[in-house]
């Protein structure tokens, strides 16, 4: 899956699929990293087509973070995500089906 986002006013290519091997310039640390990734100079956020409920909104969020304010230590971004989705998590907030 392939879609389009703007953050910040730019615009950038977001993909979920499989994640085998360090890809991009920042990796989502954790028990399954890399579970995303993004590169920077091509403007692409990749999210791993595995990850499921919170974990992936997680992961998500990591990237957007990365993204939105990347002079932000790794674990500032990993801190600041985890606990995003567990607070949206908690709140009821759920992926729509497709």
């Amino acid at each position: 899956m392939v879609k389009r986002l703007t953050i910040l006013g730019k615009s950038w290519r977001f993909e979920r699929r499989r994640l085998r091997r360090h890809y991009g310039f920042v990796t989502g640390t954790g028990p399954c990293a890399p579970a995303s990734s993004t590169d920077i100079k091509n403007r692409v956020i990749v999210v791993d087509s595995t990850l499921r409920g919170e974990k992936e909104l997680r992961y998500i969020l990591h990237e957007f973070l990365h993204v939105a304010d990347y002079h932000r230590s790794e674990e500032w971004v990993d801190g600041v995500s985890a606990d995003l989705a567990r607070l949206l998590t908690r709140l009821g907030y759920r992926k729509a089906a497709p």
